[in-house]
């Protein structure tokens, strides 16, 4: 980490150590952490290495975050940490928007707070009680559509996990997600699932614990796919949670059949086929140099300038790296047909995969895997429906 003050006085380094050994030697109550201690280390259990400061923990942020770089753009964006012991994971990062840790620990956040003020970090970070947490505990407004929220082997420690995650899943932020071990992962993975999230494994296993525990894994949960703006006045967010399941199986679906959401204005939506966007142009543009006349008179820098997608010029380029050397995208797009919009009731319309299905397109791919949202209880119109449209 770069930080603006990279020396930091012998008086600032020791009242940091001192501070963080008071974290160690206790147990937190049980009646609302399931026994959590942090008693592994002299220092804790984040390492400290900011300028000249190189304290040792149980565990090395640093390392973490220079993995998670690879998937995640953290430059500008607010980032959440629910558990954040005593921050590691938000000191360690300089170039985010704002950070915000949260943990039932009061040792813990005093800590981070301090650390937090003399590296002059972003951060702050507040006592919370996640078994009964509120987002309304910031204060702040805070675009959960450029927030990232952590995750971290907390579902082991808390005894109403499942409450505490649904509700990060309803902010829409893009989550990120590990567990302890894959036997307790198991669980928590499939809430994710049957909230229509898509985990998608990034860490195998942990290296980075001096106590030698590799059982942890990650996982990155992308925003769901009913809070994609494009789609949003349609397909809300309570219309997929009352109404709407997603399939456990995968479908192989023509691309031909398919169209997506594109907000031509602040005010206007169009159902087009993924050739006549500015999605496909922009791949077929930096893959092979080709100039395609461009839909709509918008390119896709000025789509991502107009606030109409969320991922920026740079994270697109890495996506269309990342599927093109495999000449394959691995995890399925998600689809959605319904009666409610009779021009286009013959196509699947994309409700998440938008940029992925552009970019395997463009690669001449012709059919995608996808699975498919349905009925919950549908009535005899949407049964007949669904018995032709789904078949």
């Amino acid at each position: 980490m770069k930080s603006k003050k990279l020396e930091f006085s012998e008086k600032e380094i020791s009242q940091i150590k001192n501070c963080l050994k008071s974290t160690t030697g206790y147990q937190l109550n049980k009646r609302n952490t399931k026994g959590w201690n942090n008693n592994r280390t002299k220092f804790g259990y984040h390492s400290i290495q900011v300028g000249n400061i190189n304290i040792l923990g149980q565990r090395n942020p640093l390392k973490r975050l220079d993995h998670l770089r690879n998937f995640v753009d953290f430059k500008d964006k607010t980032v959440i940490d629910l558990g954040c012991n005593v921050g590691g994971m938000l000191l360690h990062l300089n170039d985010i928007k704002k950070g915000y840790g949260f943990d039932y620990d009061r040792k813990v956040i005093k800590a981070a707070n301090l650390i937090s003020r003399i590296i002059k970090s972003p951060t702050i970070f507040k006592v919370a009680n996640l078994n009964k947490f509120s987002f309304s505990i910031i204060k702040e407004e805070v675009d959960f559509d450029k927030t990232i929220i952590f995750l971290f082997s907390l579902g082991s420690w808390l005894y109403n996990w499942k409450e505490l995650y649904e509700k990060v899943h309803e902010t829409g932020a893009l989550i990120i997600l590990e567990v302890n071990n894959p036997e307790e992962g198991f669980e928590q993975l499939n809430f994710f699932k049957s909230l229509g999230r898509i985990p998608k494994k990034i860490a195998d296993y942990s290296d980075d614990d001096i106590t030698g525990n590799k059982n942890r894994q990650c996982y990155l949960i992308n925003s769901p796919p009913q809070i994609n703006k494009s789609y949003g006045e349609k397909f809300n967010k309570s219309s997929i949670n009352k109404n709407l399941y997603l399939e456990n199986s995968y479908r192989k679906i023509k691309i031909s059949e398919t169209k997506a959401a594109l907000r031509i204005s602040d005010n206007k939506i169009k159902y087009v086929k993924i050739k006549e966007t500015p999605h496909y142009s922009f791949v077929k543009k930096y893959l092979f140099n080709e100039d395609l006349e461009e839909k709509y008179n918008m390119s896709y820098e000025d789509y991502y300038d107009k606030k109409r997608t969320h991922l920026s010029k740079e994270e697109f380029i890495n996506l269309i790296n990342s599927i093109s050397e495999k000449y394959n995208n691995e995890e399925p797009i998600i689809l959605y047909k319904g009666i409610d919009d009779l021009k286009n009731i013959k196509y699947w319309k994309i409700v998440d995969g938008f940029h992925r299905i552009a970019i395997l397109s463009a690669l001449n791919k012709k059919t995608i895997k996808a699975r498919v949202y349905r009925r919950l209880k549908p009535n005899i119109i949407y049964r007949l429906f669904e018995a032709l449209a789904y078949r």
